[in-house]
């Protein structure tokens, strides 16, 4: 691991922490300023503020479904997908920014949804984008920054099949 984040130790921990801080912050701001049911508009006809208090996993799938222990079944899966990206992250070469930064994104996402689990078993959503009456389902930051990580290492993954795929073709 020592190679694998040399020189950019500091710069994952402040975005794990920004970003952690952050996505608690809000949630706490939204679950004080906000009624359930009274949506505070803050662009008319695309985006206001709802709290939405999310039993479901990622924009509410499973939001409506009675499982028992569906609180400790989607803890688990959360944490598990938490492992995965620090073995992802545990098992890559060298890292570049892009991905510093999508990995610490997820870490922090994953935990911050984890600690609402935790904490109120359920995790606290508030931004909520719609055009007419179609709604994106409510997220938070920490699904912001998920979503964001997930499409960095993506994108990043993409880059490197294209550098690859180009110094194939230089070789041959």
């Amino acid at each position: 691991m020592t190679d694998l984040l040399r020189g950019r130790r500091p710069q994952l921990l402040v975005l794990f922490a920004g970003i952690l801080i952050a996505d608690r912050v809000t949630k706490v701001l939204a679950e004080r300023s906000l009624s359930m049911g009274s949506p505070v508009e803050v662009i008319p006809g695309f985006f206001q503020l709802t709290l939405v208090h999310n039993t479901g996993m990622a924009f509410g799938l499973l939001g409506g479904v009675s499982i028992p222990g569906k609180a400790f079944l989607l803890t688990g899966v959360s944490v598990g997908l938490l492992v995965a990206i620090v073995w992802f992250a545990w098992r890559a070469g060298p890292l570049s920014g892009m991905t510093v930064f999508g990995i610490a994104a997820m870490l922090a996402g994953a935990i911050g949804n984890i600690l609402d689990r935790l904490l109120y078993g359920y995790v606290v959503d508030f931004f909520d984008f719609y055009v007419g009456s179609a709604h994106w389902p409510a997220f938070n930051i920490a699904d912001a920054m998920i979503c964001t990580g997930v499409g960095l290492l993506v994108l990043e993954s993409v880059r490197d099949l294209r550098q690859e795929a180009g110094r194939a073709g230089q070789e041959g």
